[in-house]
């Protein structure tokens, strides 16, 4: 029996249909849904990109924009969870909205596994435009990482 659903978001068209889906299933399960989004904050920049003489400054400057640009992504990645619980609060359907930052993948495999989840629902594709041609590298890695089943949306469901 289905009790626990996690579903990840990233706020692209792809992800909004496997949240959909996601609030379809627990409907007519009557399982909790938790609504993740995760902010990749990426590979940070290697030292050996930096001129030793402006070190200071530019790590300064760099934490200062680091922090307004995280604030502000932050903020997005609340929209995206925020539009899904509503959706599904607004069905009947008991919600938690969660937001982690890491790898995507990574972020979704411990989520799922520290929240119990008996189900994963992932889009087939996410923002990363280079991920067209086969599915999305996140939606592969949680496949193969995963302990409870995954449904991967497609984009066309």
């Amino acid at each position: 029996m289905v009790k626990k659903i996690l579903v990840a978001t990233d706020g692209s068209p792809r992800s909004e249909k496997a949240a959909d889906t996601a609030i379809m299933l627990a409907k007519s399960c009557g399982a909790e849904l938790q609504v993740l989004s995760v902010y990749d904050m990426g590979a940070a920049r290697s030292a050996m990109d930096i001129d030793p003489d402006s070190y200071e400054e530019i790590k300064e400057d760099n934490l200062i924009i680091s922090r307004e640009i995280e604030a502000e992504r932050v903020k997005l990645e609340q929209q995206f969870v925020g539009r899904v619980t509503n959706k599904a609060t607004n069905e009947g359907i008991q919600t938690q909205g969660l937001i982690r930052v890491g790898n995507p993948a990574e972020e979704i495999l411990e989520t799922a596994q520290e929240n119990s989840c008996d189900m994963i629902v992932v889009g087939s594709h996410g923002r990363n435009p280079l991920a067209t041609a086969v599915m999305g590298s996140i939606a592969t890695k949680v496949i193969h990482g995963a302990t409870a089943p995954v449904l991967v949306v497609p984009e066309s469901a």
